[in-house]
């Protein structure tokens, strides 16, 4: 198995109640990443905890096996299996799509679902220097990013940025270096999940107004993915 959707997700993150509420996941092998994420084996949350099992078992022979093969792995399991009740999706809580072709055979999976019934989609992506957002079809998806040109790249791209930061009001103010207007994600406020906040399916929206997510580093691997990106902002 490269990819996998989990129906109905246990990630109170994603919702609060899984069962009133349900979220949808697909989660890839890291095969799928791109290379110059800089929390690849350095602090990403997939790669810990329990989601560390399950990204440890997609990993498993995966290593040369070429990013698209993943994507149509994933792909299948979104139209066999993200149920038609206008759930959410959470595409690639890990995992990537890192050429044109791989996002395309996601987000044309995701097309034909929601054309049966199926909700949003909503992911991010590292790969956002080399597949334009454009690819990604219906799939709201955000560039994954640490410092000011990489948000000036994912704009010119059509991205709306979500960056990760030791701070919030180190995102803030990186954002702002690229004339991008910040928002803290509210789920880490406590005050939403992402089944109610819906934030992160409007990124069309967010890029046209100007604006971006903020994320604070968090779980196991805080500090080696705050030390990535102060180094990468040095």
């Amino acid at each position: 198995m490269l990819a996998r959707l989990t129906v109905k997700t246990s990630n109170r993150k994603l919702t609060r109640d899984p069962n009133g509420r349900p979220v949808s996941q697909t989660s890839a092998a890291q095969a799928s990443c791109p290379t110059e994420c800089p929390f690849y084996g350095n602090g990403c949350y997939a790669e810990s905890g329990p989601q560390g099992i399950h990204t440890r078992r997609l990993n498993a022979g995966a290593d040369n096996v070429p990013p698209d093969v993943i994507a149509a792995d994933e792909a299948e399991a979104i139209y066999s299996q993200w149920p038609r009740d206008g759930r959410l999706l959470r595409v690639h809580v890990v995992g990537d799509c890192r050429t044109w072709y791989a996002a395309r055979l996601v987000s044309d999976a995701v097309d034909v679902a929601q054309s049966e019934g199926a909700g949003d989609a909503f992911g991010y992506t590292h790969a956002f220097a080399r597949v334009p957002r454009s690819a990604w079809g219906p799939v709201s998806v955000l560039a994954s990013v640490e410092t000011p040109d990489d948000v000036r790249l994912a704009n010119q791209n059509g991205y709306a940025p979500a960056i990760v930061a030791e701070s919030r009001a180190a995102g803030m103010q990186r954002l702002a270096a690229a004339g991008v207007r910040g928002i803290g994600c509210p789920a880490e406020d406590g005050n939403a999940d992402c089944e109610s906040c819906r934030l992160c399916t409007r990124a069309d929206t967010l890029r046209d107004s100007g604006r971006g997510i903020v994320f604070v580093a968090h779980g196991s691997g805080t500090r080696k993915v705050s030390a990535a990106v102060a180094a990468k902002n040095a």
